[in-house]
């Protein structure tokens, strides 16, 4: 975590890997120990109530990080 903000700074377009869905979100797994989240305001227009549905756990996604 150390140098997290260098490696993925806001902007940047990172791969990952969905290892967990909640209510509010999905959990990508950028490399061991670092996880971000795809919280379902940003999963587009409308009103997403729900990442389920969207995302599969083990699914390979394409994010933006919007956030450190």
């Amino acid at each position: 975590w150390l140098r997290v903000e260098e490696k993925y700074p806001v902007g940047t377009t990172v791969e990952g890997t969905v290892v967990s869905l909640t209510d509010y979100g999905a959990f990508v797994e950028l490399e061991e120990g670092v996880e971000g989240l795809i919280h379902v305001s940003e999963l587009g227009p409308g009103k997403v109530k729900t990442p389920v549905g969207m995302f599969e756990e083990g699914q390979e996604v394409t994010a933006k990080v919007i956030h450190v």
